[in-house]
């Protein structure tokens, strides 16, 4: 069962415990990180609630190319739930534009994930290393 954590304009966060696994849509364009003030605190308050070797499901089909300072909040959140015990993740995305912004930030954060189309293929596939 899914527990809301924040969601908002920006950004929705919600965890399921008994499946160890972060669930986080990002939504449209943010023309700056100071429009989603909470992101990073909001972001380490749903991890504190899951165990190490946690996965997660990014829901980006809604997500715009953001611009620098953005693009850096992104990172730091991947960095910290990578520090906190992320195993993997699984990407639903329909851009390739968003594809391709997303790589520089698992460059940089050294996370595993995988792309899908739905949520319902993303799933399927954390669930098979459970």
């Amino acid at each position: 069962m899914k527990e809301e954590i924040v969601k908002n304009s920006y950004y929705e966060l919600h965890v399921d415990i008994r499946k160890n696994r972060l669930y986080y849509t990002i939504k449209g364009y943010w023309q700056s990180a100071s429009e989603a003030p909470k992101n990073y605190d909001d972001f380490e308050k749903a991890v504190e609630k899951l165990t190490k070797g946690f996965d997660a499901v990014a829901d980006l089909r809604e997500m715009k190319p953001p611009p620098e300072d953005v693009a850096n909040l992104h990172i730091r959140t991947q960095k910290l739930a990578m520090a906190k015990g992320l195993s993997r993740t699984a990407d639903i995305v329909d851009s390739s534009l968003v594809n391709i912004v997303i790589k520089r930030y698992d460059r940089e954060s050294n996370r595993f994930k995988q792309a899908f189309a739905t949520i319902e293929e993303g799933e399927k596939w954390l669930d098979s290393y459970k």
